[in-house]
């Protein structure tokens, strides 16, 4: 076994003269292209920036976690605030907060998460750091800096501006657990996980592929890993437990959220399992599935009208569609994989992305692009890692694993592959200073050293 000396992964994280001030520019430049897309883009209409402001409003002028006003043209409108669920709470309350402290327009809020969402950029230099060294941390901080799908979303005022600070905190918790297997960092890998499901609700996954895991990987015994993995569960459960408690008490159930029904209904009708839309999202299907609702089953309901109660009610129109239809599932489930994953139906997707989350054209054509060279580095980055790195990386490939199970079960959208792209930066910088490591040293025409930095920050500190 190793040493302890040999297997210190903070050697290869030795701060070198110039990191320090790369880092910084990379900063400065990640800030400015986020806060000059904000500045420059108009006002979102898409749906959802205007729901996550109304309920951040109320939420600000002490109405609770609610929706809706009169007028309001939205499905969960037409009515005064009523209880809301449909999306877990945290953006809504990082919204909540700008607005009291007077930032209250959209253009306001906008530029506040600009400045937000650069955070993620220096987590992500943070990861890249502890796990392949200081120049893996500024090329996968440099494509998270100015990668159109990374900047965009605080322009338009959506979640992932600040889940895309999240999940690499995720990452970054995972590693130190890994490097310092504790109760301690196993419960704040816990609380990171559970600040993800409270950003987006499909991120509970990452309970199971990347807690589960690193609880394994971090204790040589089992009574350890059941310590650990308690730790693991505790943390998580005491951010999302008062959430799922609210919501049984304001709907009846138990819920992450009252969204899953919409996604079935929209995602399990004629439109998404065959024609241009195939594995898709579906909104006319969303729209019919609500008027069939309360104008069948839910006729009678009386208003307030119960938002998870017309959600299962639409699980079940999509779930019967779904078993009437079971022989077209092989071919939807692997188009809504590859949609998800930029690889099929690109146009469809794309039209999407612009007409639906408000999305700008260019920037997010601009990013499919990049999307596809950035996925044939991460294979490649894969490929390169050595054997004894795969025990530290492998937190690294939790996103991708969830973002794919994500796609294949509700359907696929540039949208929910927020989840990956921190994996998908860190594992193409592999490739990138690799090659530009060896293109300096045949410039030199000296050998390459035996360890490159990057192999010693894979080395595992033994036990």
């Amino acid at each position: 076994m190793e040493s302890a000396t040999d297997c210190d992964h903070h050697r290869a994280g030795q701060t070198r003269s110039w990191f320090l001030p790369v880092c910084v520019a990379i900063l400065v430049v990640a800030a400015t292209v986020r806060l000059g897309f904000a500045l420059a883009f108009t006002t979102p209409t898409a749906a959802d920036p205007v729901i996550w402001r109304d309920v951040a409003e109320n939420l600000a002028r002490g109405a609770g976690y609610s929706y809706g006003w009169p007028g309001d043209p939205t499905p969960f409108g037409n009515h005064p605030p009523e209880p809301f669920g449909h999306f877990p709470p945290l953006f809504a309350l990082v919204l909540a907060g700008l607005d009291v402290v007077g930032l209250r327009s959209a253009p306001e809020q906008q530029a506040a998460l600009a400045i937000i969402s650069t955070v993620g950029v220096l987590v992500m230099v943070l990861v890249g750091r502890r796990l392949g060294g200081s120049s893996v941390a500024l090329v996968a901080g440099s494509i998270a800096a100015i990668h159109p799908l990374w900047l965009q979303p605080a322009g338009i005022g959506m979640s992932e501006s600040i889940f895309l600070v999240v999940i690499p905190a995720v990452l970054l918790s995972a590693v130190r657990f890994l490097d310092d297997p504790t109760t301690l960092h196993a419960l704040i890998l816990g609380v990171a996980v559970g600040a993800a499901t409270l950003t987006r609700s499909e991120s509970i996954a990452l309970l199971a592929v990347l807690g589960a895991p690193a609880v394994l990987l971090a204790g040589e015994a089992w009574r350890t890993r059941v310590t650990f993995a308690a730790a693991l569960l505790a943390g998580c459960f005491v951010l999302v437990a008062p959430w799922v408690v609210r919501n049984f008490v304001q709907f009846g159930g138990f819920a992450l959220s009252t969204q899953q029904g919409a996604a079935f209904s929209a995602t399990n009708c004629p439109g998404t399992y065959e024609g241009p839309g195939i594995g898709g999202f579906d909104p006319e299907c969303f729209r019919q599935g609500i008027i069939a609702a309360y104008m069948g089953p839910l006729r009678d309901e009386a208003a307030p009208r119960n938002p998870l109660r017309l959600s299962h009610e639409l699980q079940r129109v999509g779930v019967a569609y779904m078993a009437a239809h079971r022989d077209r599932l092989p071919s939807v489930v692997l188009a809504r994989v590859l949609r998800g994953w930029g690889l099929f139906a690109t146009a469809n997707q794309l039209q999407y992305d612009v007409a639906v989350e408000g999305r700008h054209r260019e920037l997010q054509k601009a990013g499919g692009y990049l999307n596809w060279l950035l996925l044939a580095l991460s294979v490649v980055g894969t490929l390169l890692l050595p054997r004894r790195c795969w025990r530290r990386w492998s937190v690294v490939l939790a996103g991708p694993i969830a973002f794919t199970v994500t796609s294949a079960v509700i359907y696929g959208s540039v949208r929910f592959r927020t989840m990956a792209e921190p994996s998908i930066a860190l594992l193409a910088a592999v490739p990138l200073v690799a090659t530009t490591k060896r293109a300096r040293l045949d410039s030199r025409t000296t050998e390459p050293s035996s360890v490159t930095e990057g192999q010693r920050a894979c080395r595992w500190r033994s036990r």
